[in-house]
């Protein structure tokens, strides 16, 4: 199984309908949506947009792992502050040090940070950004790039890049280069288990 056959799995059934109904609402056979939903093939980019519009989500719904998903509209509904502590965290930096590189008191940044002072000047936030390696956008809630944390914007292009090439390999090539993405982190001492 792979994330797409599982998503489209879990939408089609959130949806409540059938296999045959969903791909009556496509113009294609349920055999299709069959195996799709099996993990023996995936669909074209093309009809993700189409399958999207059936159900009732978007793009990212299908071809992201839930969890990325929520993260996506965990981050529309947080505040500057929110994400002003949520880029520091990333960064593991306390408050103080935080503080200190912006050359601000560190009750200043809980104010940010608790969204108690909602003005926060534009070089305050382009700095937050450049110390987090997030965007300012970001910050200000205009993008939603809640996994772009701890990534130059070129580095996070070419990642974006990358996954939509691995969208085209087979479910096997890609769990090959998951494997070895797992043993670089372990190598490296950086693995979470």
């Amino acid at each position: 199984m792979s994330v797409i056959s599982d998503n489209i799995r879990r939408l089609r059934e959130r949806e409540g309908i059938e296999q045959l109904e969903l791909a009556e609402r496509l113009g294609i056979s349920n055999k299709t949506i069959s195996s799709w939903e099996c993990g023996r093939t995936e669909p074209r980019i093309g009809m993700i947009e189409r399958i999207a519009d059936a159900l009732g989500c978007t793009k990212a719904d299908i071809i992201e792992p839930e969890t990325v998903t929520y993260m996506f509209k965990e981050a529309q509904l947080m505040t500057k502050g929110q994400r002003i502590r949520k880029a520091r965290e990333s960064k593991n930096m306390t408050q103080t040090e935080l503080a200190n590189r912006l050359k601000i008191s560190k009750q200043t940044l809980y104010k940010y940070e608790n969204d108690i002072i909602t003005n926060i000047p534009s070089n305050i936030i382009e700095q937050i950004a450049e110390i987090t390696d997030c965007t300012p956008a970001y910050i200000m809630g205009w993008e939603d790039v809640a996994y772009a944390f701890n990534a130059p914007s070129d580095y996070t292009r070419r990642l974006s890049a990358y996954v939509e090439k691995m969208r085209l390999l087979s479910s096997e090539a890609r769990e090959i280069i998951f494997d070895q993405v797992d043993y670089q982190l372990h190598k490296e001492g950086k693995d979470e288990g």
